[in-house]
């Protein structure tokens, strides 16, 4: 089980097509953890971006955030995934982000993290509320 320090480096992880090489956190392979080779999905369509971690058998996806950054509501996906959101109507990355933990949470040797376009995910609670039948998607 991660510590909140590791939980915390793999979640900055996330972030890595939004930040300068410079400012890109590690994953603390120190204690084991590694990056799931081929799990990074960045989608500009919709502006989702996860990542998935595995030590043993346990197993961390990382999601980033929606990113305020980057033109106004008409023309920043991020921008307009917060705005669905908060209106409780749903986005392509909430549905992104369901697809991503169904698919993903099988670990490696599931076929969803090689190197193939992947179409996502958004939030652990979500998808878990998708997995357990109480969002439709």
């Amino acid at each position: 089980m991660a510590t909140n320090l590791e939980y915390a480096l793999m979640a900055g992880v996330a972030y890595r097509s939004t930040r300068n090489e410079i400012n890109r956190f590690p994953i603390p392979t120190s204690s084991g953890w590694s990056e799931i080779l081929g799990s990074h999905r960045n989608l500009d369509a919709s502006g989702f971006e996860a990542i998935a971690f595995q030590n043993g058998t346990d197993i961390v996806i990382s999601y980033a955030g929606t990113n305020g950054d980057g033109g106004g509501i008409s023309t920043n996906p991020d921008k307009q995934a917060s705005i669905v959101l908060a209106l409780g109507t749903g986005s392509a990355q909430l549905v992104q982000a369901a697809e991503y933990y169904l698919n993903g949470s099988k670990g490696p040797g599931s076929n969803y993290f090689d190197d193939r376009a992947a179409t996502g995910s958004q939030t652990a609670a979500t998808a878990q509320q998708a997995e357990q039948g109480e969002l439709e998607i």
